[in-house]
Parts: structure tokens; C-alpha cells; sequence
């Protein structure tokens, strides 16, 4: 990590996840918020980490495995209310929760809920679709957009990479993700 600061300081936004050891995870965390840089931490697979560090992400994305882990509880889309305040005991910024076939929900720092709906597609395979949603949203992020259209962004994504086989395969490239949006009717507007 020492020898790839210069990568971090260059980037707009830094994304973890839980597959690299814990203090590797809290160290990058730690060095990207000293220099104000955006951190997203995809907490899978759901381990333990510090929440002096984790505090320190601006969002955290779970989903209804993860979020079993860190409330003890289970999320209840009918019953949000309950889940959110159970979540916030463990986390006070961003919360991107992803469900699936039955999208995901945003809720921010001052507890306003935004849900986005899945798209209907022939799904083949899931394997990184919570990779690709991942990326997605981050995508959203690092074009300025609102954190609706990077929820909404965030499920194309993943809506087309389940209709591949494999993992890094099945990833859609900006062009293909454009022209998904497009013709799903999507009102987002990207630079070219």
C-alpha cells in the first residue's frame, strides 16, 4: 500500500472491500480520509473492523447478509424504519443496501430513504453482480450525479452482468451501460 499512495491521491474515490486483510482495509482507509479523498467500503465478506475506521467511509455498502452481521437482526424491506435504526448504531454516513431482483435502497446521512427498483432481465448468472452494481454506482459518483441515478446506475450494471456467464466477463463497459440505461429509459445524462 505505501508503494501505491500516489495512486490514492491521484483518484477521486477509493473502494474496499472485506476479501483483503482487515489492516490492510483499515490502513488505506485511514491514509484516503487524511486526504479527503471519497472511501466506499463494500463490507463483504461481512468481517469485523474497527469503528473508529469505519466511521471514516463515507458510504457503506451491505446487504442482507452483512447487515445480519453487523445488527444481529434481519433487514425488513417492509419495516425499513426498524433496519435503519438498528443499522445506525454501527454506522452514522451513506448506507447502500443491495437486494437483489428487488434493487437497492440508499438512505444518506440525515436517514432520507431512496429505493431503486431492479431491472427485469433473464438473469443466467450472478456471480459479480454486486461487483458490477459496485462499480456502477461509482461510476454515478465520479460523473457528479445524484445518488438516485448512481443507485439506478448501480443496478444496471449488475441487471446486465447477471446476464453473462462468469465474473470479469460479464462486466459491461461504459458504452454498454449507456446504452442499457438508454434503452430502459433512463433520463440520465453522461458526458461523452
Amino acid at each position: 500500500i505505501d508503494s501505491k499512495k500516489k495512486y490514492i491521491l491521484d483518484s477521486d474515490a477509493v473502494v474496499l472491500q472485506m476479501e483483503i486483510p482487515v489492516e490492510t482495509t483499515g490502513r488505506v482507509i485511514n491514509f484516503a480520509y487524511e486526504n479527503k479523498k471519497k472511501i466506499i467500503l463494500s463490507l463483504a465478506p461481512a468481517r469485523e473492523l474497527d469503528r473508529r475506521i469505519l466511521g471514516k467511509v463515507d458510504f457503506l455498502m451491505v446487504n442482507e447478509v452483512e447487515i445480519q452481521f453487523l445488527c444481529g437482526t434481519k433487514f425488513d424491506i417492509n419495516n425499513i424504519n426498524d433496519s435503519i435504526i438498528s443499522l445506525r448504531r454501527y454506522f452514522k454516513n451513506n448506507i447502500i443496501i443491495t437486494l437483489g431482483e428487488m434493487g437497492s435502497v440508499l438512505i444518506d446521512s440525515n436517514d432520507t430513504l431512496c429505493r431503486c427498483p431492479a431491472y427485469r432481465v433473464k438473469a443466467i448468472d450472478s456471480t459479480a453482480a454486486g461487483d458490477a452494481f459496485t462499480g456502477g454506482f461509482i461510476f454515478g459518483l465520479v460523473e457528479s450525479l445524484s445518488l438516485r441515478k448512481c443507485l439506478e446506475i448501480g443496478n444496471a450494471a449488475g441487471a446486465l452482468t447477471v446476464t453473462k456467464m462468469g465474473a470479469q466477463p460479464s462486466l459491461p463497459f461504459r458504452d454498454e451501460l449507456i446504452k442499457f440505461l438508454a434503452g430502459n429509459n433512463s433520463k440520465i445524462e453522461f458526458d461523452r
